[in-house]
Parts: C-alpha cells; structure tokens; sequence
C-alpha cells in the first residue's frame, strides 16, 4: 500500500521572512511519522562558523547528521542539526519546497516547541490553502472579549454610537468576491449567557453585515448545549484539492492574540469532531438574532 505523503506544514519562512514562495527553511510532518519533524535548511556558507557553534555546544555530528543554517524561529543560534534524508519519496514528495541551496532532514519532534504563526503569517497560511471553487474555511469564536486594535477601535465606535460600517462592508466585500468564486466561508460565534459589550457589538453591528455573504452560526452558552472537546478559538481549511489544515488561535487570558499554532494531523480529531458537533447545533444568525429582541438594545441582558 503506498504511503500516504501529504504534507503538513507546521510553519515556513516563506510566509513572510523571504522573498521566495515556496523554497524556504521551515517545518513540516508527514501523517506517517509523527515522530519526527521534517526540517528543510540551508546548506552551510560559512563552514568556520558553524564548526565553532558545534564546538561550542559540545555538538559532535553522528553519521548522516547535517547542520544547517536556519531563521531564528526555527533556531535563537541560526543553526540546526538535523539527520539527512535520503528516503527517495521523501525526497521526491519535498522537492517543490526546496531550493538548491537547501537540504532535508529529521529532529525530533518531542524536542520542539511549537512555532507560533503572527497574524500575517495566519493569513498567509489561509491564502495558500483557501484560494478556488470548493474549498471551505471554517472559523470558531468563543472568546467573551477580543483585545484586538481593530476590534477594539470597532467597540469603542460602537459604544459612542459612531460606529462606521465601512471597515466591516470591506471585509464583507471580499467573502462576496470569494462567494462568487465558489468558496464557502463558516463562521460559528459562540456567546456568553450575559453578553458583553464586545458580543454585543458583533452581533449588532458586524455580523448583520457579514452574514449576508458568510454562512454565519450562533450559539449562546446557557441557552444551547455547547461542545467542550476544543476550548479555544481554531480554524478548519478544506482545500478541494488538499489535506484538511486545523489551526489553533492562541490568546492571553485578556484577549489579546499571542499567535497561531498548525495542528499536525494526529491531533485534528478533537477540533473536526467539535466544528461537526458545534455546527449542527447552532442556529443561524439571521433567525438566531430574530428571536432575541431583547438584545438588540444597548443596556446589558
């Protein structure tokens, strides 16, 4: 039975610290070894250099390990010892990632922390796998309160009552544009049983607008039974034409957004079994807020 090479990209630097794509030092995994990180470096240019940080560290290289010179992301040092691949579907399955100045390797997966996606990088991710006819992006929101500048400047807005929908037309004029291209966009809102204001101002002044080219859901805690196998916010990509992507949002106990993180495909399970649960029991938006009258004003409920 053949193996199953589908690549799971944990992060690259190709999203945003390099001028090249797609040929870039990053981590990687295959559904297969989950063991191990697949590691794509660049060959050595300084051999002096990189004999002194192996001297340093005490590093002696056993046979068929390599060190490579790598972002700080990856490594503080610039440098990363990793043992060469030579498996030739390995090989073959990473060759559109690889310039030839760069080389592929193994490290241990147990041994590395988790690199965390900025915001750009996030959106980046999502470009490249959301991008034609079929392909559906799922998003779960289940914070009571976003520390975001954007989010913030909205709530501020929307409680002096000046609240310019301008910035979210914008938004939703693009999932218009991605509607017509035939790709779906879901978006599940979870709510406490007491609003505050920063749900308030979502489902009064942002949602009424994305809802009208989003397929946009709600729960409210207290009112419907909402799913805990996942208990923060995740994205789900399901390219027409690729592996599933699941990406798991990262915020401090305030709100404010710390980074994303790739779920490898041995932990998608929880997060698909929640998007399926969560989403069958929400109710539309639209029918959703039209049953909750009692909301639509400014005083608390």
């Amino acid at each position: 039975m053949p193996r199953n090479l589908s690549i799971a990209t944990l992060w690259t630097a190709a999203w945003r610290e390099s001028n090249v794509k797609r040929t870039c030092p990053g981590e990687h995994m295959l559904p297969d070894r989950p063991e191990v990180h697949y590691v794509i470096t660049r060959k050595v240019r300084d051999a002096a250099a990189a004999a002194a940080y192996l001297v340093e560290r005490g590093i002696q290289l056993q046979p068929g390990e390599t060190v490579g010179e790598v972002p700080p992301r990856m490594s503080a040092d610039g440098y990363l010892v990793s043992r060469l691949v030579t498996d030739p579907a390995e090989l073959a399955a990473f060759a559109e990632l690889m310039a030839p100045d760069e080389q592929l390797g193994t490290v241990e997966a147990a041994d590395r922390p988790a690199i965390l996606l900025t915001e750009a990088e996030l959106g980046d991710l999502i470009d490249a796998n959301y991008r034609g006819r079929g392909d559906v992006l799922f998003h779960r929101e289940g914070l009571p309160w976003y520390d975001v500048a954007s989010q913030n400047a909205d709530r501020e807005a929307w409680r002096a009552g000046r609240f310019d929908p301008t910035q979210v037309s914008a938004w939703a004029d693009q999932l218009a544009a991605e509607r017509e291209q035939g790709m779906v966009s879901q978006r599940l809102r979870i709510v406490s049983a007491v609003l505050t204001d920063d749900e308030r101002m979502s489902l009064q002044a942002a949602l009424p607008l994305i809802s009208r080219q989003e397929e946009v859901r709600v729960l409210r805690r207290g009112e419907q039974p909402v799913p805990d196998l996942v208990d923060h916010d995740y994205w789900v990509v399901r390219p027409a034409d690729g592996p599933v992507v699941v990406i798991a949002m990262r915020y401090d106990v305030g709100g404010a957004f710390l980074g994303a993180q790739v779920v490898p495909p041995s932990g998608h399970a929880p997060y698909l079994r929640d998007q399926q649960l969560a989403w069958a029991l929400a109710v539309p938006y639209g029918q959703w807020w039209a049953a909750h009258p009692d909301l639509h004003g400014r005083s608390a409920a």
